[in-house]
């Protein structure tokens, strides 16, 4: 599955320079403008021909990286045939990128305001909602291919999906805030929530 999104090279170039600058310890709401352009290696009269101020860039950075963590997901899960090989894959995923990337707590944490980036990203993530209902989508093929190979006891397809949905968001939670279990890895969160999965699809 993928997203389909095609970006402009020179608003590209301001996406990665953004997450790169966050990745390197650079605080999203102190960020300048003259720093995003000057890693892009592009001038400030051109980054704003693309983006009508600094929180469309970053809100844009945060949903252009969003899209490509998906894909990478989505392609790792294509390699695998086996339904618990599809779902280690994912969780191993989760437990790995998401967690080095930041983006998605980054998501919920500017999401969370209500200053004017925290409003700018509430806008982006309402125009890319097919993002998260390919998601879905995503998560319903799986649980289709634990099905037709007898890994899924008799649950309902909704009731199948709120319980992927629901470990997963436990995880995601659990990479968040690693206070919660500080000693916890991501592998081993990643590990606990792929066998409460399998054993709730079991029934």
């Amino acid at each position: 599955m993928k997203t389909g999104q095609v970006y402009p090279p020179k608003a590209e170039a301001v996406y990665k320079a953004v997450i790169e600058l966050l990745n390197q310890g650079y605080d999203v709401h102190q960020l300048k403008v003259s720093e995003i352009t000057g890693k892009a290696g592009i001038g400030k009269g051109t980054a704003y021909e693309y983006f009508e101020s600094k929180e469309k860039m970053i809100a844009g950075a945060l949903v252009y990286d969003t899209n490509h963590l998906l894909e990478s997901l989505y392609r790792l899960e294509e390699k695998e045939q086996e339904f618990e090989s599809k779902l280690h894959v994912i969780l191993q995923w989760f437990g790995q990128d998401l967690k080095e990337s930041h983006t998605f707590a980054r998501i919920v944490t500017i999401g969370n305001g209500n200053d004017a980036l925290s409003l700018t990203l509430k806008e982006e993530m309402l125009q890319i909602a097919h993002c998260f209902q390919d998601f879905i989508t995503f998560i319903d093929a799986l649980l289709s291919v634990g099905q037709e190979q007898g890994k899924i006891g008799e649950m309902d397809g909704k009731s199948a999906r709120m319980a992927m949905i629901s470990q997963i968001s436990g995880l995601i939670l659990c990479l968040m805030h690693p206070e919660i279990y500080p000693d916890m890895s991501a592998m081993e969160a990643a590990e606990i929530t792929y066998r409460n999965i399998l054993r709730l699809l079991k029934g």
